[in-house]
């Protein structure tokens, strides 16, 4: 079964805001476009910041609107189990201090396919693009996503992960992830 992936903001693990400082960088690039993005991926630099309303402190899994970011923690627990993405390093300064080293990457998810079960699901689909307007239940196609463990699922435009995945970053210790049944994912 394949869960969908998401920030955990349940309020005792840090929340972090990520600024990223040269949005330039990555006019009219392809995030989460489903293909590598090797040999042409950005320098990024990002400005993480404690958030007001949540604990101090950095998480493994954290990102601004279109960009995650892992750290080398969580990029190792996701390199075990063969996870279809790859990471690009970024320069994070944490509160005004510059980090040193690669403890950060840019995370590209590499697979991108339509995973939804339409005839179980109950969505409004855009006609013209097949996105998810309104979805009041989710059942993902487990039979066309069986073999992947990291996906975009393309309708909505969210990470689905596999219980390897989900068993990797809790071994790991890795925090920010929290993963939900599709089910449970109203739009």
């Amino acid at each position: 079964m394949h869960w969908i992936l998401h920030r955990d903001v349940s309020g005792n693990v840090p929340y972090p805001e990520c600024r990223l400082l040269n949005s330039r960088a990555v006019l009219n690039f392809p995030f989460w476009g489903g293909v590598s993005l090797a040999n042409q991926y950005p320098n990024l630099e990002f400005d993480v910041s404690d958030s007001s309303d949540s604990p101090q402190g950095l998480v493994d899994f954290m990102g601004s609107i279109h960009i995650d970011i892992v750290s080398r923690k969580l990029a190792a627990a996701l390199q075990l189990v063969g996870a279809e993405v790859e990471f690009f390093p970024v320069a994070v300064s944490y509160n005004g201090n510059k980090l040193d080293g690669q403890q950060f990457f840019a995370l590209n998810s590499l697979m991108r396919p339509r995973a939804l079960d339409l005839r179980k699901s109950d969505v409004d689909l855009d006609e013209a693009l097949g996105d998810v307007l309104v979805a009041r239940k989710i059942v993902l196609d487990e039979t066309a996503i069986a073999n992947l463990n990291w996906l975009i699922v393309d309708e909505l435009n969210r990470i689905a992960v596999s219980s390897k995945v989900i068993d990797a970053i809790g071994l790991s210790g890795c925090t920010g992830c929290a993963f939900s049944e599709p089910s449970s994912i109203s739009l």
